[in-house]
This record gives structure tokens, C-alpha cells and sequence, in this order.
């Protein structure tokens, strides 16, 4: 009997349409504004209810679907990929989640955003989330980037994307990608500086995790794959890539650096649009800068 009853109860998990700022297609506002605070609703939830319920997790095409599946698999939850248009989604009893993205996208303030303040008000539930996650990535994984500096490589676009998906227009190298990185990577170990090119797209979620929480640095085109400055390391240095119709950092990147006390530099390459070159000439200055 008690099978039977457990088997029937399903709680939808509704993703907040009114108050989207991005396409949920593209990964940082998959990740940031339905992923981990749907995980974080279910985890909160008593363990005689998280036993007795099974999960409607959004669906979200061939590239989001299985970062839900190892997340949600290695936490031990009941889950089913359902399609959005599902009319369970609509139900009275479905749980809008509470994004994430809008509060980590409000305009940055050096006033009211300072480390201290961001750590009380809006840290606590992703603090704990965070440290599960890292906790994780360390258990699932064996490689390890302790000390190098990682240039991230874009994924490249696959045909979901390029069919315009559902919603995504574009995605990763199809919208814009650093060029050079085999040659700067090879001139920044010349220099005495321990290099690795990072690509997000042959990596699993939680070896990209655990890459930008070990590494001692990224750089990286303005770009979803940022949404991982969540995990780095205080004393730790992202420098972000910018182009001529996105020349400064999100208030997003800021708001990640300044909790975690990440180093932000921006490096502007302002005379070339989708596919700017990087060069140990530009980045070695911000490498080796200190405060």
C-alpha cells in the first residue's frame, strides 16, 4: 500500500516565467534560475517528504537535461524530466521556484554589494548548496588543476541550437569564442605560468566545478561558462574577455567576485567582434599585476 501511495503523489516544480531575463536554454540562467533552486526547494524538504514525492523537473533539451540528471541523481532525488508544456506545470498545486538569476542580476551597488552585506543577505541559502556541490565535484572526479590557470574554451554549437532550439537563438562558439588559445597557452608556460585550455562542452558539470574551484585562474570571453565563478577560490583571478557590444562585466560576475574575493580584471578587445585573439602580450600584465 504505502508504494502504491508514494508512486502516485508527483509535486510539479514550475520555472518562473514572468521574471526571466534570459533564455532557460542558455546555461547560466538554466543553472541560476530554475536548476539549483529547484535542487535547494527539494533539499529543505523533511526527508519523510522528499521520500513520499516524486519531482517534475522541467525538460530543457539535449544539452541542460543531463546536468539535471547528475545533480539530481547524485542527491538521491525522485525526479522525472517532464516537457514544459505539461499541463501539470499550470496546476494549482505546482511550486513556482524562486529564481536566483534576478536576485544575482540586480544593478551593482559598491555600497550595498560589499562582501560583508552579499555573505548576510543573499549568500546563506547558496552558501550551503555551494559547498554540497564542491563537496561532490571532489568525490566524483579524479583530475585535478590546482594552481593553473584555465582559458576556457567555448563548446561548440550543436544542432539543437542551430535549429534555434526552443528558445536559444545561439549557443556557445555560435554566438563568440576566444581564437589563439593553443598559441597563448604554450607562451604563458613558456613564461613560468602553468596553463591548461578548459572546454566546458567535453567536461561534465561537476568537473567544471571542480576546475574552476581548484584552478588558481580563468580567462574567458564574456559567456555562460561564467556562471562557474560561483565556485573559485578567495585570492583566486578571473580575467573576462570583452568585445565591442559587451564591454563590461554583468552585475552577476561582480556580485560572484566580490563574495568569493575573486580578482576581476577586464581585458576589452574592442577591434574585433565574435572571435577576439588573445595573446600572452595581453594577458601576461594582468597575470602578473599585484595589488
Amino acid at each position: 500500500m504505502l508504494s502504491r501511495l508514494v508512486s502516485r503523489r508527483i509535486r510539479y516544480l514550475r520555472y518562473a516565467e514572468t521574471e526571466t531575463s534570459g533564455s532557460i536554454e542558455s546555461f547560466h540562467h538554466y543553472l541560476w534560475a530554475y536548476l539549483l533552486p529547484a535542487l535547494d526547494y527539494v533539499l529543505r524538504r523533511s526527508p519523510v517528504e522528499r521520500f513520499a514525492t516524486r519531482y517534475a523537473i522541467r525538460s530543457c533539451g539535449p544539452l541542460m537535461d543531463p546536468v539535471a540528471t547528475v545533480l539530481l541523481d547524485h542527491f538521491g532525488v525522485k525526479y522525472g524530466l517532464t516537457h514544459p508544456d505539461h499541463p501539470g506545470f499550470d496546476d494549482q498545486g505546482a511550486i513556482e521556484i524562486q529564481r536566483w538569476d534576478g536576485l544575482l542580476e540586480r544593478p551593482f551597488d559598491t555600497e550595498t554589494d560589499n562582501p560583508r552585506e552579499l555573505r548576510k543577505n543573499l549568500w546563506p541559502r547558496f552558501s550551503a548548496m555551494r559547498s554540497r556541490l564542491i563537496k561532490a565535484a571532489k568525490a566524483s572526479t579524479t583530475t585535478a588543476y590546482d594552481g593553473k590557470l584555465l582559458l576556457i574554451r567555448r563548446a561548440d554549437e550543436p544542432g539543437y541550437y542551430k535549429r534555434g532550439g526552443k528558445q536559444a537563438a545561439h549557443y556557445g562558439a555560435g554566438r563568440r569564442a576566444l581564437t589563439g588559445l593553443e598559441e597563448t597557452a604554450a607562451d604563458l608556460e613558456a613564461a613560468g605560468i602553468p596553463t591548461e585550455i578548459f572546454d566546458c562542452g567535453t567536461h561534465g558539470i561537476f568537473e567544471q566545478i571542480r576546475a574552476f574551484h581548484d584552478c588558481c585562474g580563468v580567462v574567458a570571453i564574456r559567456g555562460a561558462e561564467l556562471a562557474h565563478l560561483a565556485w573559485m577560490r578567495p585570492g583566486t583571478q578571473a580575467v573576462m574577455v570583452t568585445i565591442p557590444h559587451m564591454r563590461e562585466p554583468l552585475a552577476v560576475h561582480r556580485r560572484f567576485c566580490a563574495i568569493n574575493d575573486v580578482r576581476l580584471d577586464v581585458l576589452p578587445i574592442l577591434d574585433q567582434e565574435n572571435a577576439p585573439r588573445i595573446t600572452a602580450a595581453l594577458l601576461l600584465p594582468l597575470l602578473k599585476r599585484e595589488d
